[in-house]
Formats: structure tokens, sequence, C-alpha cells
């Protein structure tokens, strides 16, 4: 059997995979006081999947960080933006993107019947100019299954009852991102401030942020 040089990151996903769908006894939902609210209508989030699948396609096609696994990301692998999450003013974002290839990229076997292995990342990033984004791309690869309803299922249960289990970061409680006090937060700022990862697409390439 041969494994591809990208499998470590497949059973680090697994074992996050199984945490969260051990069971709620770790669930932490946002308390209602502090959930998010925001008004978005069909053309702008229309616009921002359109414009965020684009900018995702480009950095899985030219091999950018998280994708720079050529054996793996290519004309081949299929993105879909699974969910957005907003601030209240919409002007910054959390997107999820799943990524589906081809399960023989992973593992190499004849016996093996699975089709397709899907991967979800998260994207924070802040608007620009009407539904263009620069982004962050030094995200995190947070799980993985075999089918897109199963990880779709995952992600929402990650980020609205999960994230705020993990370690503080910054000296702040990790809050879920349907949670007000997450878009003010020190971590949210740092990833929209953090000059060696974020990048801009004008529609056609990608271009590095340096300030």
């Amino acid at each position: 059997m041969r494994y591809s040089k990208g499998l470590h990151r497949i059973i680090i996903s697994l074992v996050l995979t199984a945490i969260i769908a051990a069971g709620t006894s770790c669930s932490n939902k946002t308390p209602k006081e502090h959930l998010c609210e925001y008004k978005i209508d069909d053309a702008t989030y229309q616009g921002d999947t359109i414009y965020l699948k684009s900018l995702i396609q480009s950095l899985v096609l030219e091999n950018i960080d998280p994708f720079d696994l050529p054996a793996i990301f290519d004309s081949e692998s299929i993105v879909n933006i699974d969910t957005v999450f907003y601030s209240p003013d919409l002007s910054k974002a959390v997107v999820f993107p799943i990524i589906t290839n081809d399960y023989k990229k992973f593992i190499s076997n004849p016996d093996v019947t699975q089709k397709y292995m899907c991967d979800a990342y998260h994207f924070f990033g802040r608007r620009t100019n009407g539904n263009k984004f620069i982004m962050n791309n030094g995200c995190s690869h947070i799980i993985v299954a075999d089918s897109k309803e199963v990880l779709s299922e995952s992600i929402k249960e990650y980020a609205t009852e999960r994230r705020s289990t993990g370690h503080p970061v910054f000296g702040e409680p990790k809050y879920n991102l349907d949670d007000l006090r997450f878009w003010r937060s020190k971590h949210m700022n740092f990833f929209l401030t953090d000059s060696l990862s974020l990048v801009e697409f004008d529609g056609e390439k990608i271009s590095f942020i340096s300030k």
C-alpha cells in the first residue's frame, strides 16, 4: 500500500473528527446574550460565495499553502463553499470550504471502495470592496470525512458548539464563531493583520499583501 506525504494531515484530521463526533459532553453553545445576529441579502451572499470559491480555487491550483501538495491538490480538486460566518456588520467573515479529491490520491489500494476524501478548512477574512475580501491563508485544516454531508454537519457543530472548548488564545477564551465576542477578539484581529499570510484576489490571480 502506498501512502501520500499528506497522510499525516489525514490522521490528525481523523482524530479531530472522532473528537467532534464523540457526543455532546464537550458541547459549549454560545450564550443567548452573546449570539451574533446579522442580515445578508441573497445577492450579497451569492456574490461573496462566488468570489470566495474562485479565490480558494486559485490557492488550490497554484498550490499555495495550505494546498501545497501538488500530488493531491490540482485541477481535479473540487472546491465548494459550505458555510460563511459573518460579523454583525458583514465586514468580517470566516469561510469554510470543502475540498473534494479522489480517495486514491491519498491511499492507493485496489481493495478500497471509497471514492472520495473531503477536507474542511476555515479562512479568516475582511471585506475590502463590494464582495471582495482580503483572506488569511494561514488557516486551520479541521476535519475530514468521506462525504460533504457528514462534513457539513461537523463544521456547524464545531463552529457553534465545540470551538469554545479549546485552549485560550492571546489570554482570551476561544469563542464560537456565532459569538459576538469572537469578532472583536485579539484572535480575530491577529488573523486580519498577520501580513505574512494575507492574500487578495482580483478575479484572475492571487497576490500576497505585505505591510
